[in-house]
Formats: structure tokens, C-alpha cells, sequence
């Protein structure tokens, strides 16, 4: 486990500005832009606070990962530049690794 164990933070529950505990840290992966043809996967670690004064736990992503999916923002931009260049589903999908259907569904909610 790293060093730091506490942080400054915001409690979404209570509203209170201060400090937070790290409760748990789980690895994690999130799908990133494809290169040289090949679909990409970034690890990073997703972090849970529990705010000292409510007792609540809360979890934390990385920056560049979007919230609740499995993507990053970089591949969510991505795919919805190639959707909107004119490129299939199909194609976009076999290039990130994933369902046609998936890629739909980003490209609804980009």
C-alpha cells in the first residue's frame, strides 16, 4: 500500500470539506485509443474515502478515466471523432476491442 493514508477532500454525502481516509485501493483497467492497430488497455487504480465526519465511503478514478465506464476520455473522444469522420461502428469497434453495439452506445452518450 502507498504512504499516504489521508487526504483533503469534499464529501459528496455530507457536504463536508475535509479530511478524508483512504478505506481501500483496488487496480483496475480502462480501455485507451488503439495504436498501430491494436486495442490498448490502461491500468490505473480506483481509490475509496471514507469521510471522517458522515463515516460514508466513496470512490475515486483517475483523471483521464471516464466516469463510470470502462474507457478513458482520450478513446471516448476518439470515437466519437471516427464516428462523426464517417467510419462504421463495426470498424471502430475492432479497432478499440470491443462489441459494435458497445461502441454505440458510446457514440449515443459522447
Amino acid at each position: 500500500m502507498r504512504h499516504r493514508t489521508a487526504s483533503t477532500g469534499f464529501c459528496p454525502s455530507c457536504q463536508h470539506h475535509g479530511l478524508l481516509q483512504r478505506h481501500a485501493i483496488r487496480p483496475s483497467w480502462w480501455r485507451d485509443v488503439p495504436q498501430d492497430g491494436r486495442p490498448q488497455v490502461r491500468r490505473g487504480e480506483i481509490v475509496r474515502w471514507r469521510c471522517t465526519s458522515c463515516l460514508q465511503t466513496h470512490s475515486s478514478q483517475p483523471e483521464w478515466a471516464l466516469p463510470g465506464k470502462r474507457l478513458t476520455r482520450e478513446l471516448a473522444a476518439w470515437v466519437s471523432q471516427a464516428l462523426q469522420a464517417g467510419q462504421s461502428a463495426r470498424a471502430v469497434a475492432r479497432r478499440c476491442g470491443v462489441d459494435e453495439k458497445t461502441v454505440r452506445t458510446w457514440g449515443n452518450t459522447g
